[in-house]
């Protein structure tokens, strides 16, 4: 006889969360992000009519989606399908989410409740209102999106018209009570569209199957290109924009190449049409970086000189930024869903943005917080408010001072220690890490899956942290993983290699839309591989061969 019960084995996955929060992370960014996660997914589910007491119930279910491990930031898997558990048809949004989601090992354990015959009856009339409220949030997403977008606009030009960089204490707290009621607490069109945009994949898919489409996914990727107004690709568009007409002075593009400590202050003085321009673009896109959610980042708009190391790619640039031409028309009759699919990752990567910028008016506040802090020698740096846990950074709000520095200290030492360890991608506990493999094959060359069809050659250079790179222009970038805030370093180089993505991750979608030759899914590549690398890239077969 079993004497002791047996312990839930938690399962952890970073498949998809790695691109938005890539690499060892601070304990205010993981506080915060969860919380996110919890305040959003609540409004989801009061938005597809779940009851009060089922919503209570899954408290503790939603308030752990996230998980972190060795300093990285993981999907708890279980708590992601009981939420599923909620909704109709488990086993189909089940295999939707994982497509999504990219995980590259679906979990079996977690299946459909196992209820008698009469209590699934009895479920049957909850479950049909649930699926009929979240198909009228399906029917109004258009307008509700245009809504959600003049509302949350509205807010972000009145925080930084207040002036966040002169803000009280007592401002702060009030300013961040404000962010919370009015933007991150009424986020649930977000994740309406991203059920949305889950569930279209999932029936193109099957649609393509059921009219015997030979590679799904290499047709599916052919069809969803061809939209340069995609707004996730703005922000490189106005680049190269801003970038063609600074270059037109070449006192000022002399003056960008020497990169002076002082740089943006020398333009001030000395340019004042360039800088007024400058301002206006970091003012619309100043948080599209490299790391962007992750809120210890220094983005462009908490550092102007991380603008110009983009810009430098675009004052030799001779030509603009194109989208591919699309497939769309040529698509099978037997998939009607394929504009309804192109249709919500437009919103998607429209509301992703939206995001960043979010993620940005507390990133500026926090910053405001800690240079209070720092005003009265605690801590050491502004920066430093990063490593409180939310908890923490909420008392210091409420003026009930910080923790020890001995405290901060030890935690800045622990997450050094994770920045460069590799990581697995798949967790068990109890139990083990998954075994790191790698995409090399016997002959040296490596092997992942085409994601933008293509043949490259040329150097790599591999970035593994914000601001490791120069001059991209004819290179081929190769990372470990890339988000939204890549797209600037994209035109001009000659292709990307990612070690962890999916065909429906933001950046893939981006580099689609450019028609750069892509190859995602290549376990180890970006630590054996050093810059300067020579290599050929076929992005057709999914083959890289190193030359020298």
């Amino acid at each position: 006889p079993i004497t002791t019960p047996l312990t839930e084995q938690l399962v952890l996955d970073n498949s998809n969360i790695q691109e938005s929060y890539c690499g060892a992370t601070t304990e205010l960014t993981f506080g915060f992000a969860r919380k996110a996660y919890q305040t959003v997914y609540t409004q989801t589910m009061r938005a597809v009519g779940l009851k009060e007491k089922t919503i209570e119930a899954n408290r503790e279910v939603v308030s752990n989606l996230l998980y972190k491990y060795r300093g990285n930031i993981y999907y708890n898997i279980n708590n992601w399908y009981r939420g599923l558990q909620l909704l109709p048809a488990f086993r189909q949004n089940k295999a939707d989410m994982e497509r999504m989601m990219g995980l590259e090992e679906p979990v079996g354990f977690v299946e459909s409740s196992s209820d008698s015959f009469w209590r699934i009856i009895a479920k049957v009339p909850l479950l049909a209102i649930n699926m009929l409220r979240l198909l009228r949030s399906f029917r109004r997403l258009k307008r509700d999106t245009v809504i959600f977008q003049t509302h949350f606009n509205s807010e972000f030009e009145a925080f930084y018209a207040a002036r966040p960089a002169k803000f009280s204490l007592n401002e702060c707290r009030a300013w961040y009570d404000r962010l919370n009621k009015k933007l991150l607490e009424r986020w649930h069109v977000p994740i309406v569209n991203d059920f949305f945009v889950m569930m279209q994949n999932g029936k193109v898919h099957r649609q393509l199957k059921k009219a015997r489409v030979e590679n799904p996914d290499a047709w599916l990727k052919t069809r969803l290109i061809g939209d340069e107004s995609l707004p996730s690709l703005q922000p490189a568009i106005e680049l190269e924009k801003l970038g063609r007409k600074l270059r037109k002075d070449e006192k000022l593009v002399e003056l960008i190449i020497q990169f002076p400590p002082d740089l943006h202050e020398q333009i001030s003085e000395k340019f004042p049409d360039a800088y007024h321009d400058i301002e206006e673009y970091i003012h619309h896109y100043g948080d599209r970086t490299i790391g962007e959610l992750k809120l210890e980042t220094t983005t462009m708009r908490v550092e102007p000189t991380v603008f110009y190391k983009y810009v430098q790619n675009y004052l030799h640039a001779e030509n603009g930024i194109e989208a591919k031409p699309s497939k769309v028309q040529n698509e099978a009759a037997e998939v009607r869903n394929l504009k309804k699919l192109r249709e919500g990752i437009y919103r998607r990567e429209a509301l992703r943005l939206e995001r960043t910028k979010l993620f940005g008016m507390y990133r500026s506040l926090f910053l405001r917080v800690g240079t209070l802090l720092q005003a009265q020698e605690q801590p050491e740096k502004p920066e430093d408010i990063f490593h409180l846990t939310l908890d923490e950074a909420e008392a210091v709000l409420r003026g009930e001072g910080p923790p020890s520095i001995t405290k901060l200290t030890e935690r800045k030492a622990e997450l050094e220690t994770y920045r460069n360890a590799e990581i697995p991608s798949r967790v068990y506990l109890p139990g083990r890490e998954r075994r790191v493999t790698t995409g090399q094959s016997e002959d040296g060359s490596w092997h992942g899956e085409p994601a933008v069809p293509g043949f490259a050659e040329g150097e790599v250079v591999c970035i593994r942290e914000p601001g490791e790179w120069t001059d991209l222009r004819g290179k081929i970038i190769c990372a470990l993983r890339t988000d939204p805030g890549w797209a600037p370093l994209f035109p001009g180089c000659r292709g990307v290699l990612i070690e962890k993505g999916s065909s429906l991750s933001h950046s893939v979608i981006m580099l689609r839309e450019l028609g750069i030759p892509t190859i995602i899914n290549l376990p180890g590549i970006s630590a054996h591989l050093e810059s300067g690398t020579l290599i050929e890239m076929d992005a057709e077969l999914g083959k890289i061969t190193i030359k020298s």
